[in-house]
This record gives C-alpha cells, structure tokens and sequence, in this order.
C-alpha cells in the first residue's frame, strides 16, 4: 500500500459523487469487451460484488475473509479533482468500512505499466480524503495474494457459507471456554459432524479466532477472544 505523500502535488478541490443506491459509479466491462468479469457471492454484504479482473475478485474474497471488515463496495462513487491546474475523474475499485475507518481502494497488478501513475494518483488525493475522513490505498496482487491469509480465506469462505444459530453459538462457546481446541479436534468430530462448517462461519464473523499470521492447521487454536497481531495486520484492510 502506498503511503508516501509528495506535499508538492496534493490534489486541491476534491468532490465525491456516490453512487445511486444499488447503482455502480461506473458500470463494469461487459466480456463482450474481451475483459474478464464476474460475479462475487459475498457473505459479508449479503448480496453479489460484481468484478472485472482477477486481482479484483482476489481483493474481495480477502475481504470477505477478514471480520474486521463490516461492509465493501464495488464502483462507489466519482472522485473529481483539480491537480496543477487541470481535473481529473477518478472510479475507485472498492470503498470499505471497517477497524473504525473508511477508506477508497484502487487494485493493481504489481506488473501494471499504470502502477507507479495510479500510486502517485494516490498520494495526490489522500490527504485532501482525509481532511473528509476517508483514507485512500492502492493494493497490489502481491498484497492480496499474500501467503497464508489467502489460502486461509478461501477455506473459511467455502467452508462457512452458512449461518450459525445463537444456540449453537453460545454451545461451542461453553465448550471453547473450558479448553480452547485445536483445529484438529474440530475437524476429528469432537464438537459434533458440523462443527467445520459452524467454527469456519463464526471465525468469519469474528465471534471465534486465531492466529491468522500463520496458517490454518492442525495445532491452531481457537480461541474465543481476539488472535495475537501486529499493529500492521490490525491497519490493514486485507
């Protein structure tokens, strides 16, 4: 993510245009286009994110993944801003909210020749959305493919599609509280034949969790209070 401002080029005049409820700021690529696109089943919003490249479907099952995420969308709004005298129209890929904050994220590939122009895009226009109370980050593949979290978020994703009962919940609760399992006791059938599916969709919700710097394995523990971090994974929106 890039975070480096150059003072020398901040944006000045900078307006927001929400998107229309249920609306896109700009409308996704169609394939008729020769662009890759889809649709997202996304737990989190409770509705489908539309996507229109590979690194952008990446981006939001990281997101999907992450219970410190509370809600993200695809095309949210027009950025129009005036930069050494001329204005410019910008569509950021996602607006997020979460840990607290709001902030616009523009993906990219790490081998994008509109790489280092969309970073310096960034730093122009940052400071100008944080005197409005957004942040603006630009994240790259390697960012969001990162290793284990995006093997890790998969799994949780396909495993805990389902919702969980408050019986169920307060019942493995009482359980964790006495003796917090390892990943492997879960899966070997000791909280009953469901409990994957139920603990993969209370670790998505942030009611269950674990250490996500490393991977899901078999001496992973669950634990019904928050997981050990660092303060980069807490800033981070991935």
């Amino acid at each position: 993510m890039s975070t480096t401002q150059t003072t020398a080029f901040i944006a000045q005049h900078l307006t927001i245009e929400w998107a229309k409820p249920g609306q896109r700021a700009r409308k996704i690529v169609r394939r008729s286009n020769l662009r890759v696109t889809g649709k997202f089943p996304s737990f989190r919003n409770n509705t489908s994110v539309h996507w229109e490249s590979f690194n952008e479907r990446d981006c939001v099952i990281r997101l999907d993944a992450n219970p410190r995420i509370v809600s993200f969308k695809e095309q949210p709004a027009t950025l129009t801003y005036f930069l050494n005298g001329k204005t410019y129209k910008h569509f950021p890929d996602l607006f997020v909210l979460g840990n607290g904050r709001a902030a616009f994220i523009e993906v990219k590939s790490h081998t994008d020749p509109d790489l280092c122009e969309a970073i310096e895009r960034g730093d122009a226009i940052r400071p100008v959305l944080l005197m409005q109370g957004f942040d603006y980050f630009v994240v790259t593949d390697l960012e969001i493919r990162q290793e284990p979290q995006f093997s890790d978020a998969k799994i949780l994703l396909r495993l805990g599609r389902n919702p969980v009962s408050d019986i169920r919940k307060e019942q493995l609760r009482r359980f964790f509280l006495r003796k917090p399992p390892q990943w492997r006791d879960i899966v070997s059938g000791t909280f009953g034949e469901n409990a994957v599916f139920d603990v993969c969709r209370l670790l998505l919700e942030g009611y269950f969790s674990y250490d996500r710097r490393y991977a899901l394995s078999a001496t992973s523990v669950i634990s019904t209070t928050p997981s050990a971090s660092t303060s980069e994974e807490n800033s981070s929106w991935l």
